[in-house]
Protein backbone atom coordinates (compact mmCIF):
# COMPACT_ATOMS: atom_id res chain seq x y z
CA UNK A 1 0.00 0.00 0.00
CA UNK A 2 1.16 3.26 -0.82
CA UNK A 3 2.13 5.84 1.86
CA UNK A 4 1.53 9.79 1.55
CA UNK A 5 5.21 11.10 1.71
CA UNK A 6 4.78 13.58 4.66
CA UNK A 7 3.19 10.54 7.04
CA UNK A 8 6.34 9.26 8.85
CA UNK A 9 7.38 5.77 7.90
CA UNK A 10 10.21 4.27 10.10
CA UNK A 11 12.55 1.42 8.85
CA UNK A 12 14.64 -0.61 12.07
CA UNK A 13 17.95 -1.33 10.76
CA UNK A 14 18.65 -4.09 13.23
CA UNK A 15 21.78 -6.26 11.17
CA UNK A 16 25.46 -5.59 10.78
CA UNK A 17 26.99 -3.11 13.33
CA UNK A 18 30.00 -1.37 11.74
CA UNK A 19 32.98 -0.73 14.14
CA UNK A 20 32.35 2.58 14.76
CA UNK A 21 28.77 1.61 16.04
CA UNK A 22 27.03 2.68 13.24
CA UNK A 23 24.58 0.76 10.72
CA UNK A 24 24.90 1.23 7.21
CA UNK A 25 21.95 1.02 5.06
CA UNK A 26 21.01 2.42 1.62
CA UNK A 27 17.73 3.23 -0.23
CA UNK A 28 17.43 2.93 -4.04
CA UNK A 29 14.39 3.18 -6.72
CA UNK A 30 12.83 0.23 -7.20
CA UNK A 31 12.12 0.65 -10.43
CA UNK A 32 15.44 2.22 -11.85
CA UNK A 33 17.95 0.49 -9.72
CA UNK A 34 19.83 3.94 -8.59
CA UNK A 35 20.80 4.12 -5.23
CA UNK A 36 19.78 7.44 -3.92
CA UNK A 37 21.29 7.27 -0.63
CA UNK A 38 23.94 5.40 1.16
CA UNK A 39 24.58 6.57 4.88
CA UNK A 40 24.68 5.17 8.41
CA UNK A 41 22.68 5.65 11.43
CA UNK A 42 22.87 5.28 15.14
CA UNK A 43 20.57 3.90 17.36
CA UNK A 44 19.20 6.24 19.91
CA UNK A 45 20.38 6.05 23.90
CA UNK A 46 18.91 3.31 25.24
CA UNK A 47 18.34 1.83 21.96
CA UNK A 48 19.95 -1.47 20.65
CA UNK A 49 18.86 -0.59 16.80
CA UNK A 50 18.45 2.91 14.51
CA UNK A 51 15.42 3.09 13.60
CA UNK A 52 15.43 5.60 10.37
CA UNK A 53 12.57 7.96 9.11
CA UNK A 54 12.63 6.80 5.42
CA UNK A 55 10.04 9.16 3.91
CA UNK A 56 12.06 12.32 4.93
CA UNK A 57 15.31 11.14 3.50
CA UNK A 58 13.49 9.87 -0.36
CA UNK A 59 10.92 13.10 -0.32
CA UNK A 60 13.34 15.40 -2.22
CA UNK A 61 13.71 13.01 -4.61
CA UNK A 62 10.02 11.79 -4.67
CA UNK A 63 8.95 15.61 -5.07
CA UNK A 64 11.54 16.22 -8.29
CA UNK A 65 11.57 13.12 -10.09
CA UNK A 66 8.24 11.64 -9.76
CA UNK A 67 7.79 12.50 -13.37
CA UNK A 68 10.37 9.84 -14.91
CA UNK A 69 7.40 7.16 -16.03
CA UNK A 70 7.65 4.89 -12.85
CA UNK A 71 4.90 2.14 -12.73
CA UNK A 72 2.17 3.95 -11.18
CA UNK A 73 2.04 7.65 -11.96
CA UNK A 74 2.65 10.12 -9.15
CA UNK A 75 4.30 7.91 -6.94
CA UNK A 76 7.77 5.89 -6.27
CA UNK A 77 8.76 2.29 -5.21
CA UNK A 78 11.72 2.38 -2.66
CA UNK A 79 13.85 -0.49 -1.46
CA UNK A 80 15.36 -0.19 1.79
CA UNK A 81 18.45 -2.38 2.55
CA UNK A 82 20.83 -3.04 5.22
CA UNK A 83 22.82 -5.94 6.46
CA UNK A 84 25.71 -8.38 5.31
CA UNK A 85 25.65 -7.68 1.43
CA UNK A 86 22.38 -5.38 1.97
CA UNK A 87 20.60 -8.92 1.62
CA UNK A 88 17.95 -7.40 4.31
CA UNK A 89 15.25 -5.41 2.73
CA UNK A 90 12.05 -3.01 3.17
CA UNK A 91 9.87 -2.05 0.65
CA UNK A 92 8.11 1.01 0.67
CA UNK A 93 5.74 3.35 -1.66
CA UNK A 94 5.36 6.55 -1.39
CA UNK A 95 2.92 9.18 -3.11
CA UNK A 96 3.57 12.72 -3.72
CA UNK A 97 1.18 13.95 -1.28
CA UNK A 98 2.01 17.13 0.94
CA UNK A 99 -1.48 17.62 2.76
CA UNK A 100 -1.32 16.56 6.09
CA UNK A 101 -5.05 15.18 5.65
CA UNK A 102 -4.85 11.89 6.96
CA UNK A 103 -8.58 11.00 5.28
CA UNK A 104 -7.36 11.41 2.15
CA UNK A 105 -7.79 8.56 -0.66
CA UNK A 106 -6.56 9.15 -3.86
CA UNK A 107 -9.10 6.78 -5.21
CA UNK A 108 -12.14 8.46 -4.53
CA UNK A 109 -10.82 12.16 -4.04
CA UNK A 110 -9.23 12.02 -7.02
CA UNK A 111 -5.83 14.53 -8.23
CA UNK A 112 -7.31 17.37 -9.37
CA UNK A 113 -8.06 20.27 -6.86
CA UNK A 114 -8.48 23.53 -9.33
CA UNK A 115 -9.26 26.58 -6.97
CA UNK A 116 -12.31 27.83 -9.92
CA UNK A 117 -13.71 25.59 -12.83
CA UNK A 118 -12.72 27.89 -15.41
CA UNK A 119 -10.42 28.33 -18.44
CA UNK A 120 -8.78 30.95 -20.48
CA UNK A 121 -8.92 31.10 -24.32
CA UNK A 122 -5.29 29.75 -25.57
CA UNK A 123 -4.22 27.89 -22.31
CA UNK A 124 -3.52 24.92 -21.22
CA UNK A 125 -5.34 23.19 -18.87
CA UNK A 126 -3.77 20.43 -17.31
CA UNK A 127 -5.87 17.54 -15.61
CA UNK A 128 -4.19 14.84 -12.80
CA UNK A 129 -5.41 11.67 -12.55
CA UNK A 130 -4.74 8.08 -12.32
CA UNK A 131 -5.10 5.76 -15.37
CA UNK A 132 -2.91 6.15 -18.93
CA UNK A 133 -5.81 7.79 -20.69
CA UNK A 134 -8.38 10.05 -20.25
CA UNK A 135 -11.44 11.78 -22.38
CA UNK A 136 -12.21 15.27 -22.61
CA UNK A 137 -15.47 16.60 -23.78
CA UNK A 138 -14.90 20.10 -25.29
CA UNK A 139 -18.33 21.68 -26.30
CA UNK A 140 -17.96 24.79 -28.95
CA UNK A 141 -19.69 28.23 -29.18
CA UNK A 142 -22.80 26.59 -31.85
CA UNK A 143 -23.57 23.94 -28.95
CA UNK A 144 -21.77 21.18 -30.53
CA UNK A 145 -19.52 19.03 -28.74
CA UNK A 146 -16.06 17.36 -29.46
CA UNK A 147 -13.89 14.57 -28.00
CA UNK A 148 -10.16 14.39 -27.45
CA UNK A 149 -8.70 11.25 -25.94
CA UNK A 150 -5.81 12.83 -24.04
CA UNK A 151 -2.27 10.26 -22.86
CA UNK A 152 0.00 10.22 -20.48
CA UNK A 153 3.46 11.13 -22.09
CA UNK A 154 6.68 10.34 -19.39
CA UNK A 155 9.94 11.71 -19.18
CA UNK A 156 13.01 12.37 -17.56
CA UNK A 157 13.58 15.85 -16.49
CA UNK A 158 10.28 18.12 -16.15
CA UNK A 159 12.11 21.11 -16.45
CA UNK A 160 14.04 20.77 -19.84
CA UNK A 161 11.32 22.92 -21.92
CA UNK A 162 9.99 25.33 -19.79
CA UNK A 163 11.88 28.33 -20.54
CA UNK A 164 10.30 28.68 -23.95
CA UNK A 165 7.95 26.54 -25.08
CA UNK A 166 6.20 24.82 -22.02
CA UNK A 167 3.45 23.95 -24.44
CA UNK A 168 5.58 20.75 -25.28
CA UNK A 169 7.39 20.52 -22.41
CA UNK A 170 4.40 19.88 -19.94
CA UNK A 171 3.20 17.55 -22.34
CA UNK A 172 6.58 15.48 -23.28
CA UNK A 173 7.91 15.64 -19.76
CA UNK A 174 4.79 16.28 -17.68
CA UNK A 175 3.04 13.51 -15.85
CA UNK A 176 -0.10 15.15 -16.15
CA UNK A 177 -2.78 14.96 -19.24
CA UNK A 178 -2.65 17.95 -20.81
CA UNK A 179 -5.53 19.62 -22.90
CA UNK A 180 -4.24 22.77 -25.20
CA UNK A 181 -6.72 24.68 -25.39
CA UNK A 182 -5.33 27.30 -28.16
CA UNK A 183 -6.32 24.26 -30.21
CA UNK A 184 -9.77 24.78 -29.87
CA UNK A 185 -10.32 28.76 -29.49
CA UNK A 186 -14.26 28.71 -29.85
CA UNK A 187 -15.18 26.19 -26.67
CA UNK A 188 -17.17 27.36 -23.99
CA UNK A 189 -16.73 24.71 -22.05
CA UNK A 190 -14.64 21.42 -21.32
CA UNK A 191 -15.72 18.31 -19.34
CA UNK A 192 -12.96 16.02 -18.45
CA UNK A 193 -12.34 13.51 -15.06
CA UNK A 194 -16.22 14.47 -14.52
CA UNK A 195 -15.58 18.22 -13.84
CA UNK A 196 -16.68 20.97 -15.85
CA UNK A 197 -14.76 23.92 -16.23
CA UNK A 198 -15.82 26.76 -18.66
CA UNK A 199 -14.71 29.53 -20.82
CA UNK A 200 -14.22 32.87 -18.45
CA UNK A 201 -16.39 35.85 -18.95
CA UNK A 202 -12.81 37.59 -17.90
CA UNK A 203 -10.03 38.93 -20.54
CA UNK A 204 -7.24 37.27 -18.59
CA UNK A 205 -3.06 38.15 -19.93
CA UNK A 206 -1.56 35.62 -17.02
CA UNK A 207 -2.31 31.64 -16.32
CA UNK A 208 -0.56 30.56 -13.16
CA UNK A 209 0.20 26.31 -13.25
CA UNK A 210 1.29 24.51 -10.44
CA UNK A 211 1.35 21.26 -8.37
CA UNK A 212 -1.44 20.43 -5.48
CA UNK A 213 -0.92 20.00 -1.99
CA UNK A 214 -2.00 16.22 -3.16
CA UNK A 215 1.06 15.98 -5.92
CA UNK A 216 -1.17 16.57 -9.19
CA UNK A 217 -1.21 19.94 -11.70
CA UNK A 218 -3.88 22.74 -12.10
CA UNK A 219 -4.39 25.77 -13.16
CA UNK A 220 -5.65 29.04 -12.06
CA UNK A 221 -6.09 32.22 -14.36
CA UNK A 222 -5.56 35.80 -13.71
CA UNK A 223 -9.15 36.72 -13.73
CA UNK A 224 -8.09 40.02 -11.70
CA UNK A 225 -5.94 43.22 -11.77
CA UNK A 226 -1.88 42.21 -12.56
CA UNK A 227 0.79 44.73 -11.68
CA UNK A 228 4.54 44.16 -13.20
CA UNK A 229 7.39 46.02 -11.44
CA UNK A 230 11.32 44.85 -12.33
CA UNK A 231 13.08 45.09 -9.46
CA UNK A 232 17.06 46.54 -10.04
CA UNK A 233 20.14 45.35 -8.87
CA UNK A 234 22.44 48.24 -10.14
CA UNK A 235 26.10 47.16 -10.10
CA UNK A 236 28.26 50.23 -10.76
CA UNK A 237 32.06 51.32 -11.64
CA UNK A 238 33.63 54.62 -10.81
CA UNK A 239 36.03 55.79 -13.54
CA UNK A 240 37.84 58.73 -14.41
CA UNK A 241 36.26 61.73 -15.40
CA UNK A 242 37.47 63.70 -19.03
CA UNK A 243 34.97 65.47 -20.60
CA UNK A 244 36.54 65.15 -23.76
CA UNK A 245 36.95 61.80 -24.18
CA UNK A 246 33.70 59.91 -23.95
CA UNK A 247 34.59 56.25 -21.94
CA UNK A 248 36.06 58.56 -18.93
CA UNK A 249 32.76 59.60 -17.87
CA UNK A 250 32.95 58.71 -14.29
CA UNK A 251 30.54 56.65 -12.56
CA UNK A 252 28.97 53.63 -14.72
CA UNK A 253 26.88 51.21 -14.86
CA UNK A 254 28.60 47.73 -15.86
CA UNK A 255 25.37 45.31 -15.37
CA UNK A 256 22.09 45.54 -14.25
CA UNK A 257 20.45 42.11 -12.39
CA UNK A 258 16.48 42.60 -13.52
CA UNK A 259 13.98 40.53 -11.82
CA UNK A 260 10.75 40.76 -12.88
CA UNK A 261 7.83 40.63 -10.41
CA UNK A 262 3.70 40.55 -10.41
CA UNK A 263 1.21 41.85 -7.77
CA UNK A 264 -2.00 39.90 -9.07
CA UNK A 265 -5.49 39.73 -8.03
CA UNK A 266 -7.47 36.58 -8.05
CA UNK A 267 -11.70 37.18 -9.04
CA UNK A 268 -14.12 37.02 -6.61
CA UNK A 269 -14.21 33.87 -5.21
CA UNK A 270 -16.71 32.16 -2.63
CA UNK A 271 -15.86 30.45 0.67
CA UNK A 272 -15.11 26.99 -1.10
CA UNK A 273 -13.43 28.11 -3.88
CA UNK A 274 -11.64 30.32 -1.35
CA UNK A 275 -10.66 26.82 0.39
CA UNK A 276 -8.50 25.76 -1.79
CA UNK A 277 -6.71 28.78 -2.37
CA UNK A 278 -3.97 27.05 -0.14
CA UNK A 279 -2.84 24.53 -3.29
CA UNK A 280 -1.69 27.62 -5.04
CA UNK A 281 -0.19 29.67 -2.27
CA UNK A 282 1.75 27.41 -0.49
CA UNK A 283 2.84 25.37 -3.48
CA UNK A 284 6.52 25.03 -4.33
CA UNK A 285 6.24 24.75 -8.20
CA UNK A 286 4.22 27.55 -10.13
CA UNK A 287 4.89 28.48 -13.23
CA UNK A 288 3.21 31.36 -15.13
CA UNK A 289 1.84 31.65 -18.57
CA UNK A 290 2.08 34.89 -20.76
CA UNK A 291 -0.83 34.13 -23.24
CA UNK A 292 0.29 37.52 -24.84
CA UNK A 293 3.61 35.95 -25.43
CA UNK A 294 2.43 32.68 -25.25
CA UNK A 295 5.57 31.81 -23.23
CA UNK A 296 5.38 29.54 -19.77
CA UNK A 297 8.21 30.76 -17.75
CA UNK A 298 8.93 29.43 -13.94
CA UNK A 299 7.45 31.19 -10.74
CA UNK A 300 8.56 32.03 -7.42
CA UNK A 301 6.08 33.12 -5.09
CA UNK A 302 6.90 35.37 -2.32
CA UNK A 303 4.23 36.07 0.31
CA UNK A 304 5.82 34.44 3.63
CA UNK A 305 1.82 33.98 4.76
CA UNK A 306 -1.17 32.01 3.23
CA UNK A 307 -4.12 33.70 4.64
CA UNK A 308 -7.25 31.46 5.44
CA UNK A 309 -10.78 33.44 4.44
CA UNK A 310 -13.69 30.87 4.46
CA UNK A 311 -16.45 32.34 5.98
CA UNK A 312 -19.66 30.76 4.20
CA UNK A 313 -21.61 33.74 2.67
CA UNK A 314 -18.96 36.12 2.06
CA UNK A 315 -16.81 36.48 -1.44
CA UNK A 316 -13.02 37.03 -1.25
CA UNK A 317 -10.57 38.05 -3.86
CA UNK A 318 -6.77 37.25 -3.09
CA UNK A 319 -3.50 38.84 -3.74
CA UNK A 320 -1.03 36.74 -5.06
CA UNK A 321 3.01 38.30 -4.97
CA UNK A 322 5.30 36.56 -7.34
CA UNK A 323 9.02 36.79 -8.79
CA UNK A 324 10.16 35.32 -12.28
CA UNK A 325 12.55 32.41 -11.03
CA UNK A 326 15.47 33.84 -13.64
CA UNK A 327 17.45 36.79 -13.37
CA UNK A 328 17.91 39.00 -16.48
CA UNK A 329 20.98 40.86 -17.03
CA UNK A 330 21.61 43.85 -18.87
CA UNK A 331 24.96 45.57 -20.01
Amino acid sequence: MAEPIWKDYYVTIDHTEATDGSFPFHIENADTSEIIFEGAAYPAPGETYPRVRINDICADYLSHNFLQAPATPYEANFIVSWGDGYSYTEAVTFFNDWSYDPYYNRATDGLAFPIIHTFAPGQLLPFSALGDTLTAAITMEDGTTVTRVLTREGGNDFNDDFNEDFAIGLIEYGDAFVLPLDDYPLAVSVQIGGKVFRRTGRCCRYVLYYVNAHGGWDALPVEGRSIRNDALTRHTLERTYDNNDYAARGGATIVNEIRPKWEFWTGWLNADQSGRMHHLLNSPSVYIHDLEEDIVRPLLLTASTTEYKDTPGRLYAYKIEAQLAQDRIRR
